[in-house]
């Protein structure tokens, strides 16, 4: 009242003190505020609209809000995407195939790649980050087949590591959001969610651990490959089984714009 109102405090306090029932004193606050703008006459009008609309209608002090009106869909709005894949509509199962066919190329040609360096073997994953040139060599020694290989640079390990740190959080988010649209056994999906971040974990690491800690952990880097090749053939044969192997199925689903 103090603040929405020009009223005195004694004025206030005989409104407080005629209406017991908070509802009937924001009632008479809402009367006051409307008066102050539109006039006595429109206040009176706002008042006895409200007490149609959601007065007590005998049903003592409390009162019963009655609501008149529904709910309606807008033409033309938000749709509703099912949270199976097998209920999609035909585009948004086009949608997620293009984008799982493209996360499979994409993550093949990044196993190729490192297969070309490497050969997938522990030695050779320790010479592409140790280098193959020994301080103890004879000047005149034969290069070595695959060229002279110096060791990483912390720079150049920097540069791949924070290129991977933003990306594949972000693509396997996807996928996991992708796999947990389908009725993939919730075992299978944990299982692939853990070994997702493990894999990750593992791939950036790696490099690090060969570098400057142990050849060694060339075979974890090794089988951070392995755990990410498996965790995508998860990733993209269920969904696309679930959209195309399966029967459509209703659902109900989140409200998403197309």
């Amino acid at each position: 009242f103090l603040l929405t109102t020009n009223l005195s405090t004694e004025e206030i306090g005989r409104i407080i003190s005629s209406n017991k029932n908070p509802k009937d004193q924001k009632v008479a606050l809402a009367e006051k505020v409307v008066s102050l703008y539109h006039g006595k006459k429109a206040s009176g009008d706002a008042r006895s609209n409200f007490e149609t609309k959601f007065g007590k209608g005998g049903k003592g002090e409390t009162g019963e809000i009655k609501a008149d009106f529904t709910l309606k869909r807008k033409p033309g709005g938000p749709k509703r995407m099912p949270r199976r894949l097998s209920s999609a509509s035909l585009s948004n199962k086009v949608f997620f195939s293009f984008f799982l066919i493209f996360m499979g190329i994409s993550m093949g040609v990044a196993f190729l790649n490192f297969y070309e360096r490497t050969k997938f073997c522990p030695e050779k994953v320790d010479r592409y980050y140790l280098g193959n040139v020994r301080e103890d060599e004879p000047e005149n020694a034969p290069l070595p087949a695959e060229g002279l290989l110096f060791p990483k640079s912390r720079r150049e390990l920097l540069e791949v590591t924070h290129v991977h740190t933003f990306s594949m959080p972000l693509i396997f988010f996807v996928l996991s959001r992708i796999l947990s649209m389908t009725a993939t056994r919730e075992g299978l999906k944990l299982a692939t969610y853990v070994a997702s971040f493990v894999g990750i974990v593992c791939n950036l690491i790696g490099p690090w651990l060969v570098r400057y800690v142990s050849p060694g952990f060339s075979l974890l880097l090794l089988s951070s490959y392995i755990v990410l090749a498996g965790v995508m053939i998860v990733y993209i044969v269920c969904p696309m089984y679930e959209m195309w192997g399966t029967k459509e199925e209703e659902g109900k689903g989140m409200l998403v714009e197309e």
